[in-house]
């Protein structure tokens, strides 16, 4: 029998929604990017400011379009974070240097694995999987193009479940809501990380969603722990 998975949610944009979500999930996501990509988007000042509000759930920095010594730069200048959430494409010789010397500084990584559609792009997460001590590996879709599978999700369930049966610490994203998310929730995985999906407009969540998510979360593990899946 497996805990209830974890949760994470992403794309925190505002003071409000970091005090709504603190403490109700696992993890609290924070955006960081060399590029524009979205109205989720924070400065540095920014992110330190919300991740503050954070008392009892582990903050995420989400870095990305930055290498891993700028990295490890800004993990130094941001030291509330607990956990660097990496999307870049490196060697993995630079992605081990990263993850060792975040351990100096108190933080762990989180690698990323991006789904296509027809494949990994950049990162193999059974390469990835090779990092000592990672807080999870995330399994996310690109974010542009790509395919839908089941009830809308970026990537498909056999993926989740084949990588959750041989590989610690999967987290599963793109695409996940409050109506698919129990499907996620079979596979397996150990935690699921939902931003949209629980939005009432870009970068601001939506409190009914975000209980919905949290209760099905809840009542999916309970179903499939009754059921021996969760074992």
């Amino acid at each position: 029998m497996r805990d209830c998975v974890k949760v994470k949610i992403c794309g925190i944009t505002n003071h409000r929604d970091a005090e709504f979500v603190d403490g109700r999930v696992d993890y609290v996501g924070f955006i960081v990017s060399k590029f524009k990509i979205s109205p989720r988007v924070l400065t540095l000042k920014e992110a330190r400011s919300l991740a503050e509000d954070i008392h009892y759930s582990r903050r995420v920095l989400v870095v990305h379009g930055y290498d891993s010594k700028a990295t490890l730069n800004i993990a130094s200048r941001l030291e509330v974070f607990e956990v660097i959430q990496y999307h870049h494409a490196e060697k993995f010789e630079n992605l081990l240097s990263l993850a060792n010397d975040l351990k100096l500084i108190g933080m762990k990584v989180a690698p990323v694995a991006l789904w296509s559609g027809n494949g990994w792009i950049s990162q193999n997460p059974y390469i990835l999987a090779k990092l000592p001590n990672y807080e999870y590996l995330l399994i996310d879709a690109i974010k542009t193009g790509g395919q839908r599978y089941e009830m809308g999700l970026r990537v498909p369930l056999k993926v989740f479940r084949k990588l959750s049966a041989c590989l610690k610490k999967v987290g599963a994203a793109g695409g996940i809501d409050p109506t698919n998310v129990h499907l996620v929730v079979s596979t397996g995985v150990y935690m699921v990380d939902v931003n949209s999906g629980i939005e009432r407009s870009p970068g601001r969540k939506d409190p009914v969603k975000t209980l919905k998510f949290l209760e099905v979360v809840r009542n999916a593990t309970i179903k499939d722990n009754y059921l021996g899946r969760g074992s």
